[in-house]
C-alpha cells in the first residue's frame, strides 16, 4: 500500500487546490485501499488459524473422526474465509486501486518517449510480472478464473478506453512512454486476460489448479 500511495502522490493530483475531483480521488483511493487491506487481513488471519489446526488434525486423526467439528471448522476457514472472502476482497480492491491510480496519471507522459533501452526492458518486465501475478492468483483460488475474468475485463476496458481517448489515435496511444502508467496497466491487464482465458480453455472450465489435478 505505501507504494500505491507513493504512485498516486507522484501524479500531483492531490497537490492541487482542494476541489471535488481531488476529494473524490482521495476518497476512492482510501475506499479501495480499505477493501484490499481488509482482504489481505482476512487472508492472513485465516491462514494463521488454519495451519495449527491442520497440524493438530494430522496428529490426532482418531479425535478428528470422533468430533467432525474440527474438519468442518478447518473447511470453513480454508474455503469461506481464505479462498472466497479474502481473495475476492483483495482482488476487487487491487483492481479499484489501479483504476484510481490510472485516472490520476491519465496525463502523465514521458517527454523523451522512453527512448532508453533499459527503460523499455524494465517496462516490459514489469508488465509481464504484473500479468503473471494476476493470472496465477486467478488460477490458484476457487472460481478465481471467472472472478478474475470479470475484473480483468473491467480493468482492460477502462484503461484501454483512457489510453485511446486521451490521444484519439491508436498509433500515438501505443507509442513508448506516452501515458506510460495507463500503458502499463492496459498491457498488464491484456496479458493477464490472455493467461486466464488460456487457463479456462486448458482446464475445460472455471476451475482452480487443485480441481484441475495440478499439484506441486
Amino acid at each position: 500500500m505505501p507504494l500505491y500511495l507513493a504512485l498516486l502522490m507522484s501524479s500531483g493530483i492531490l497537490a492541487a487546490a482542494p476541489n471535488r475531483r481531488t476529494y473524490t480521488v482521495g476518497v476512492l483511493f482510501m475506499f479501495a485501499s480499505g477493501i484490499y487491506s481488509q482482504g489481505a487481513g482476512f487472508h492472513s488471519a485465516a491462514v494463521m488459524f488454519k495451519h495449527p489446526l491442520k497440524l493438530f488434525m494430522d496428529d490426532q486423526p482418531g479425535l478428528v473422526a470422533t468430533y467432525p467439528f474440527f474438519s468442518k471448522y478447518y473447511a470453513w476457514q480454508r474455503t469461506t474465509w481464505e479462498h472466497t472472502i479474502a481473495h475476492y476482497l483483495y482482488a476487487l480492491g487491487g483492481i479499484l486501486i489501479s483504476i484510481v491510480v490510472g485516472y490520476a496519471h491519465r496525463h502523465t507522459t514521458d517527454a523523451k518517449g522512453m527512448s532508453s533501452r533499459i527503460d523499455r526492458c524494465m517496462f516490459v518486465l514489469a508488465v509481464v510480472l504484473y500479468a503473471l501475478i494476476m493470472g496465477s492468483v486467478a488460477i490458484e483460488f476457487p472460481k478465481g478464473s471467472i472472478v478474475a475474468l470479470c475484473l480483468i475485463a473491467l480493468g482492460t476496458s477502462v484503461m484501454g478506453t483512457w489510453v485511446v481517448r486521451r490521444d484519439r489515435r491508436w498509433r500515438k496511444a501505443v507509442t513508448w512512454g506516452n501515458r506510460y502508467v495507463l500503458q502499463f496497466y492496459f498491457a498488464a491487464y491484456c496479458g493477464a486476460l490472455v493467461i486466464v482465458v488460456a487457463w479456462i480453455a486448458h482446464a475445460g472450465g472455471f476451475v482452480d489448479r487443485e480441481d484441475a489435478g495440478i499439484t506441486f
